[in-house]
């Protein structure tokens, strides 16, 4: 500006089919959501897809529809009285001819724009002295684009600054890195490391039972809280078999229906049965042999369909009436919490829901862990297994894995293990806890564990970045060789 002596000079740099204002002299950052700005831009777009040096010192007639529109709308906004824009292009294509060798320019790149705000008058000096400022801009402002447009350019510069390295007076320092990165390196691929899986789970007693509903039905009443001691089927000294403790009572209105048909059915029968002895026996009546035959006919069939009924009935009393109430199948205690308000709140409940959870408390315990199925494929078969209670981190516990379930699933059931990695699909892996008396003394089911499995040795840098390597090979090396 100080060399061309005048009010503003503006560079704009054109991306894709437009340009971008992206310098204007006096000011440190060009604020591109202004309105000025903005129209200069329209302005900068139109002279350089049109190519050609533009001068405005008041009249537009010569100017093509475009660009005169736009320079009317930004002298409008900035009331300027002369401008000037400047297309700037790179000249690096040749072109041959039969007689001489010229050079064919690109298209342009971004355009100089000069103004004067005040006052026109010397608009010749201006030009001759604006010849020599473009001719430079553009083959600084060319060499300046093409350098950085270079394919990774900050790695070749950061290849460029390493030359100080191998300087005479930086050897010894580089030769002490080289080393030290060489031994890191073989640390990490030939050191064998103890390579471990970890995974969460629970502590659950090994005998415990959850109690369905065996139908639709309403609770009728509840005989248990939490906690409650339990027992499960016996056969006493006499030899008669005894079901467990009662849990729950239901009330069904299906079977209370069948009940009272089917002892419908025996009482009508049953009648029909006492009006024809009474006919057979009346003697007051003379019957002929036709008749006695009918009515005997009639009281035998009577008698067989009051036979099915009973039968009917007796299979409804010894199997489907018994499923209104509820045993324990197991000696132990009720671990379920707020089962009297959870089953009171929800009366009605269907065939196959879960009601409660029967465990006994006092015998042997295991661990449930649920394994990410993506980690599954470490276990090299070692079934040893080091965990530790999340109330006593202090201590560590161990077992033995004595079976890993062969469908891999998301696990929703009430008190599973899977709950810990909710959302994820796991297999189910039970451990034998070693030292059962190690435990504490009071234990409680779902108590969370973190745990892991030893799965061998592998090399230092693959037990550290194993799943860094998993997620490359699946989402680079696979999708892309």
């Amino acid at each position: 500006r100080r060399l061309l002596e005048c009010d503003r000079v503006s560079v704009a740099l054109r991306r894709g089919g437009k340009c971008r204002i992206a310098a204007v002299s006096g000011q440190d950052i060009v604020d591109k959501r202004s309105t000025t700005v903005r129209l200069l831009g329209k302005l900068a777009s139109a002279v350089v897809k049109a190519e050609e040096t533009i001068w405005y010192t008041g009249d537009t007639s010569d100017f093509a529809p475009q660009i005169e529109s736009a320079i009317e709308n930004y002298v409008d906004e900035s009331h300027c009285k002369m401008i000037a824009v400047y297309p700037l292009a790179r000249q690096t294509k040749e072109e041959h001819d039969t007689k001489t060798r010229r050079r064919k320019p690109e298209k342009p790149f971004g355009a100089l724009i000069v103004e004067q705000i005040e006052d026109s008058s010397h608009i010749n000096v201006l030009k001759n002295r604006l010849d020599t400022v473009v001719e430079h801009s553009r083959l600084a402002l060319g060499n300046a684009l093409e350098h950085h447009s270079v394919f990774l350019m900050p790695l070749w510069k950061f290849l460029g600054k390493s030359k100080i390295l191998v300087a005479a007076r930086n050897v010894p320092i580089t030769a002490l890195v080289l080393i030290l990165l060489i031994a890191l390196i073989g640390v990490l691929v030939f050191l064998p490391w103890k390579f471990q899986i970890y995974c969460s789970g629970t502590l659950e007693p090994v005998i415990r039972q959850k109690i369905y509903s065996p139908l639709d039905a309403e609770v009728k009443q509840l005989f248990v809280e939490h906690h409650s001691p339990v027992q499960g089927p016996s056969v006493g000294a006499d030899g008669v078999a005894y079901r467990g403790t009662t849990l729950v009572e239901l009330r069904s209105s299906q079977l209370d229906s069948t009940d009272a048909q089917l002892h419908g059915e025996q009482q009508e029968v049953t009648e029909q049965i006492a009006s024809l002895t009474r006919k057979l026996q009346d003697q007051d009546r003379r019957l002929s042999d036709y008749e006695k035959a009918d009515l005997t006919g009639q009281m035998e069939r009577a008698k067989i369909k009051l036979e099915t009924i009973q039968q009917k009935i007796d299979v409804f009393e010894t199997q489907e009436k018994p499923n209104l109430f509820i045993t324990s199948p197991i000696d132990g205690v009720v671990v379920s919490w707020d089962i009297r308000q959870r089953l009171t709140e929800k009366r009605p409940i269907s065939r196959m829901q879960y009601i409660l959870e029967v465990a006994d408390l006092t015998g042997a315990w295991q661990l449930e862990l649920a394994m990410p199925e993506k980690r599954i494929g470490y276990m090299n078969g070692s079934p040893n297994v080091e965990f530790i209670l999340a109330t006593d981190p202090s201590k560590k516990y161990y077992g033995k894995i004595t079976e890993i379930h062969d469908r891999a699933e998301v696990r929703t059931d009430t008190g599973s293990a899977s709950n810990a990695n909710s959302g994820l699909n796991t297999v189910l892996i039970k451990v034998a806890v070693e030292d059962q008396e190690s435990l504490p003394n009071v234990l409680r089911p779902g108590a969370e564990c973190q745990s892991r499995i030893d799965c061998g040795t592998k090399p230092l840098g693959y037990v550290l970045f194993y799943e860094l390597i998993a997620f490359v090979e699946k989402n680079i090396i696979f999708r892309w060789f």
